[in-house]
């Protein structure tokens, strides 16, 4: 069944306003719709290099386990797809992986998040539309990977969407490869929150 959707973009500028839609018609649509646990928070006490180090936690491990992937989160940044090392208490070292942000300076407060994986299989150039919203005002993280490789990865400051479509002026940012798997998690660690998300495709 094919999928249609209405995007529409509107501005004001001294009093006049201008607008634009458009609509995005597609054979297929995966749509996310993820709970993911809340993130723990602690600091960074141990900087390696700019993808290596180790946060001490405010308490002891309860959401972050051993080889666990986690997104980590601070102001003004974050850093993705970050693999674990040997969590214990209160340690939870941080290895050389992900893509992002440079990790801060030493001391600087994070949040360090499990993420949620849904496996798929989009080829990028088929990609019509994305678009992905945070069900609250907490910060969240959504990566689209092809074979292990990020190819998008958008940062949901205060809940804020993203949304790109087909036409936007903006190139595909999935084209070229199959895209394999969406990851997800969120930025906030008082209660669980629904990062949602929907990819027209075909």
């Amino acid at each position: 069944m094919p999928i249609a959707a209405q995007f529409a973009v509107s501005g004001s500028v001294q009093g006049r306003s201008y607008g634009v839609s458009t609509n995005i018609n597609s054979g297929a649509a995966l749509q996310i719709d993820e709970s993911c646990l809340v993130g723990q928070a602690g600091s960074l006490t141990t900087r390696t290099n700019n993808t290596v180090g180790t946060v001490t936690l405010t308490v002891n491990a309860v959401t972050l386990v051993t080889s666990d992937v986690a997104d980590v989160y601070w102001s003004g940044g974050m850093r993705r797809g970050v693999v674990l090392g040997t969590v214990a208490g209160t340690s939870c070292p941080l290895t050389d992986s992900g893509s992002g942000d440079n990790l801060p300076v030493v001391n600087t407060a994070v949040v360090v998040s499990p993420t949620r994986v849904v496996n798929t299989s989009i080829v990028g150039a088929n990609v019509k539309s994305i678009t992905i919203d945070s069900a609250s005002d907490q910060d969240g993280a959504y990566s689209i990977l092809a074979s292990g490789v990020e190819t998008l990865g958008a940062k949901l400051v205060g809940g804020a969407d993203y949304i790109w479509f087909d036409g936007n002026g903006i190139t595909n940012p999935v084209t070229g490869s199959t895209q394999t798997q969406i990851r997800v998690s969120q930025g906030g660690v008082t209660a669980n929150n629904v990062i949602r998300g929907s990819i027209q495709y075909g």
